[in-house]
C-alpha cells in the first residue's frame, strides 16, 4: 500500500514530527542500521522509500499553506464583520450601554469577534507547527538518502 493513499492527517496531527524523529534515529544509527551480523539496514528500506516520502511531505506543506490562506480569508472577514458592527453602534443612541438589547446585541458581536480571532490564532500555530515538522522530516529525509548527518 502506497503512502499516497495513507490517512491524511490533520494540521494538529504530529505525523511529521514522528517522521522527523524516526528519520533522524534511522541516520543516527549509522550505515549498519545499528544491526549486528550483516542484516540489511533499516535504514536502506527508508531510503528506497524516500522520494515517495519527501512526496508526500511535500503534498503536505502545501495543504498547510492553504490552511494559513484560509485562515487569513477568515480573519479578514471577521474583521470586516466586526468593522460593519461598529459602525452600527456609532449610529446608536447616546446611552446605548444602558439599553439591555443593544448591550446583548454589542456583547454578542465582541464574543463572536474575539472567538475568530482565537480560533485564527489557533488555526496558524498549529499550521505553522505543521510546517516545522514538515522541514524536520524534509532534512532528515535528505540526510538518509545522502548519508549523512541532519543538521
Amino acid at each position: 500500500r502506497s503512502l499516497r493513499h495513507a490517512p491524511t492527517f490533520g494540521a494538529r496531527s504530529p505525523w511529521c514530527a514522528v517522521l522527523a524523529a524516526w528519520l533522524l534515529c534511522a541516520v543516527a544509527l549509522g550505515a549498519d542500521g545499528g544491526r549486528a551480523g550483516g542484516e540489511p539496514p533499516a535504514s536502506a528500506a527508508l531510503a528506497a522509500a524516500a522520494p515517495l516520502l519527501l512526496g508526500r511531505v511535500g503534498e503536505r506543506r502545501q495543504e498547510l499553506r492553504e490552511e494559513i490562506a484560509q485562515a487569513n480569508h477568515r480573519e479578514d472577514d471577521s474583521q470586516s464583520a466586526f468593522a460593519a458592527h461598529r459602525e452600527t453602534m456609532r449610529s446608536w443612541p447616546k446611552g446605548w450601554e444602558r439599553n439591555p438589547q443593544l448591550k446583548n446585541t454589542s456583547d454578542t458581536w465582541r464574543a463572536a469577534r474575539d472567538a475568530d480571532r482565537n480560533e485564527f490564532h489557533r488555526a496558524l500555530a498549529a499550521a505553522h507547527k505543521g510546517l516545522r515538522d514538515a522541514d524536520d522530516a524534509e532534512a532528515g529525509l535528505h540526510s538518509l538518502v545522502d548519508g549523512t548527518q541532519p543538521s
